[in-house]
């Protein structure tokens, strides 16, 4: 039987070897004696006090386990390529995936070249879990298997190159496939601000469960002194910041991948490179699969090319994935430098290892400095090539020529505006009049969101950045939740238009009135912001074409656009009139924050349901009911402020709560401060923490 992979994998069912050969061991000599403390703030977050960076990764581990222990445990088990094991059939694509990447391999192979301090770290995380869940055995999920430190290595190795596996699989596909992760990041120098001091806005739009649920944590020993947003199942910040530096980063970056196309002689299972012919290398390993019959097994046969694995293979023609990232385990390595820099010069040092994924970065330190990077392990390439679409192996241009150093990627530091920003953009648009041309680089630098697409975000950012004004926190955190959807004056006014002559019903005229006195904010409170998102809607299914990166060229309407957004008006009155007869419904009635049997209106937008797209990111998926409902499942996920003070003081919201214990407190208690648009303390340090003590572990 074959089975599919992305886009193509060949799976044959059979019997064969376990692709769980028997679990390794850690070095528990060096962890038996560990100590720390975990204070936990009035939010539930853990601030750890530890003598060792290795005993604050112990304390990390442990209090991972204690607020999300099954999350933590099935993270492990996606990244290792276990899933269907426990959850059947319908994941074995998932992990064949895993197997053809050799994600468990890389583990093994990666934690042997970290440094010794790291390998401490992630020995004493694993210890930590172990730990509680020693202490804790009902809590354990059936079946779990506790992890180990190759293991952490392989989860960052996954985290890593799955960011280019997005690219590629568009490349292959040759579409331009919506990728929903985005973000918000900005930064500001003294001068810009009320305080004297630089500040930057963490904001990354992922979903609010699963592997990217952020895990707020503050730890503090004599060489590590950080706090930010980690993914579970790792011991040190991924955003964040600590005394001296704060960091962001937004999806984008340069190209680092690429799909190469092979001509396959099938009876000798060979592959032409230039003129030679290479065999295919071939492995096999038996997945275990659960079903109601028990354990069975699922033979995955894996393909490799020189360039890399084959994602497709149809006989004669395959294709081959070639990353950038292939190999290069040393994430965990370069995230422990970014946490311990001292200023922006070291940063910089951390991000030349080239180790986290292709990423737009932001940074200030407490020096006063900012800067932008377009970061990531940039294969250098041949410019006459088109490499947005599969290249061919027997053309001698595509070959790489080694990687581009950080210092020729875009990079700009301290512009005289005074600020960068970055929503998911090209560096031609991070601040007005950016010195970083496209024409000045080669087009694989300027990836993706380049080209002639509309970007909202970025221009409201740029366009609330470029006032005159020394911005107050207040302001930042105004900024952060913005809500301006920046087209809809222009939609408004030609739906107008089109109306004007008409005579129109009266629930008509009142919808139309609505949206003619509407400020163009997606607040929870307006009717008008929802006309409008269900307006859009009901006009894209008319217009297919009409998406949110081309929406600025779309109006004013022809003729037939014209006709159809009109016919779209008058569908939408009807149906909104139809399910809300005595009133028209806010925004928020519809767009609800859920969790725990609580359900809070929501303001804001996103790209998946067309037309609201503002710096307050919302998306949402829709319920089933007899009036139309959408539950908030994604966007803004940790909006951070970071101000670089003496000592530095930061603030955040997460969408739900620090636990995933029903139980607990804090399973939701972040709910009403993340529907108000509204931030929490990230108490720094025992004297930011003084009188905010929820609770205290030691370890």
């Amino acid at each position: 039987m074959i089975r599919v992979a992305w886009p193509l994998l060949n799976c044959l069912h059979g019997d064969g070897r376990s692709i769980f050969p028997a679990r390794g061991t850690r070095d528990e000599s060096a962890t038996l004696a560990m100590s720390a403390t975990i204070f936990r703030d009035t939010y539930g977050v853990p601030h750890i006090v530890a003598d060792s960076n290795a005993e604050a990764a112990f304390a990390v581990g442990y209090a991972q386990a204690e607020d999300r222990l099954e999350a933590l445990l099935l993270s492990f088990r996606k990244a290792l390529g276990r899933m269907a094991e426990i959850s059947g059939p319908e994941f074995i694509d998932q992990d064949a995936e895993k197997i053809l990447l050799q994600i468990p391999e890389m583990g093994k192979i990666g934690l042997a070249s970290l440094s010794k301090a790291v390998r401490e770290m992630l020995n004493a995380y694993v210890a930590g879990v172990e730990r509680y869940t020693v202490s804790h055995p009902y809590r354990i999920p059936d079946g779990s298997h506790p992890p180990l430190p190759e293991d952490i290595v392989s989860l960052s190795y996954w985290f890593t190159i799955q960011w280019s596996l997005r690219k590629v699989k568009q490349e292959f596909n040759a579409t331009a496939e919506e990728d929903h992760q985005h973000s918000n990041t900005w930064a500001l120098t003294p001068g810009r601000t009320a305080n004297g001091k630089a500040l930057l806005l963490i904001d990354p739009h992922v979903p609010w469960e699963g592997g990217y649920r952020w895990y707020e944590m503050h730890l503090h020993s004599p060489d590590l002194q950080c706090a930010g947003f980690t993914l579970l199942g790792l011991p040190l910040p991924v955003l964040g910041f600590n005394r001296w530096v704060a960091w962001a980063t937004t999806t984008g970056g340069p190209d680092c991948a690429d799909v190469y196309r092979l001509c396959i002689d099938t009876a000798t299972r060979r592959y032409r490179c230039g003129n030679a012919w290479t065999a295919l290398r071939t492995t096999s390993q038996s997945l275990p699969v659960s079903s109601p019959a028990g354990i069975l097994w699922e033979t995955i046969e894996s393909n490799y090319t020189d360039f890399g694995p084959v994602i497709h293979n149809s006989g004669t023609e395959g294709f081959a994935l070639r990353l950038a990232y292939w190999g290069q385990t040393g994430v965990l390595e370069q995230l422990f430098r970014m946490n311990r820099a001292r200023n922006l010069r070291q940063f910089e040092s951390a991000l030349a290892m080239q180790q986290f994924p292709e990423m737009n970065v932001c940074a200030a330190d407490a020096e006063g400095s900012i800067g932008y990077w377009s970061s990531g392990r940039c294969p250098r390439r041949d410019a006459s090539l088109d490499w947005s679409r599969p290249v061919e192996t027997d053309d001698s241009r595509s070959q790489w020529h080694g990687i581009h150093p950080l210092g020729e990627l875009p990079r700009l530091m301290n512009p005289r505006c005074g600020f960068v920003q970055n929503c998911n953009v090209t560096p031609d648009h991070v601040i007005p009049g950016s010195p970083l041309r496209a024409d000045a680089f080669p087009s694989y630098m300027f990836y993706t969101h380049s080209g002639d697409v509309y970007r909202p975000r970025s221009d409201r950012a740029l366009e609330l950045l470029s006032r005159e004004r020394a911005f107050s926190i207040a302001d930042a955190e105004a900024m952060a939740m913005d809500k301006r959807v920046l087209p809809a004056m222009k939609w408004t006014r030609e739906l107008a238009r089109l109306c004007a002559g008409r005579s129109l019903p009266d629930a008509h005229a009142e919808a139309l009135s609505l949206l003619q006195k509407w400020d163009g904010c997606a607040n929870a409170d307006s009717p008008a912001a929802l006309l409008f998102l269900v307006w859009r809607g009901e006009f894209q299914k008319r217009r297919p074409e009409v998406g949110s990166s081309n929406e600025h060229h779309c109006i004013p309407f022809d003729s037939d656009s014209g006709e159809q957004a009109f016919q779209a008006f008058d569908v939408v009155v009807d149906q909104v009139k139809r399910e809300f007869p005595t009133r028209w419904p806010a925004l928020g009635e519809v767009q609800r924050l859920e969790r725990g049997g609580r359900s809070l209106a929501l303001g804001g937008g996103g790209v998946r349901r067309l037309g609201l797209q503002c710096l307050r990111a919302i998306e949402t998926e829709e319920t089933s009911g007899t009036q139309r409902r959408w539950r908030g499942v994604g966007g803004n996920s940790c909006p951070t402020l970071v101000c670089l003070s003496d000592s530095p003081e930061a603030w955040s919201v997460v969408p739900f709560g620090q636990s995933d214990d029903p139980g607990s407190p804090h399973f939701a208690d972040q709910m009403d401060l993340f529907a108000a648009e509204e931030f929490k303390p990230m108490w720094f340090g025992p004297e930011q923490l003084q009188g905010c003590i929820e609770s205290v572990t030691e370890l």
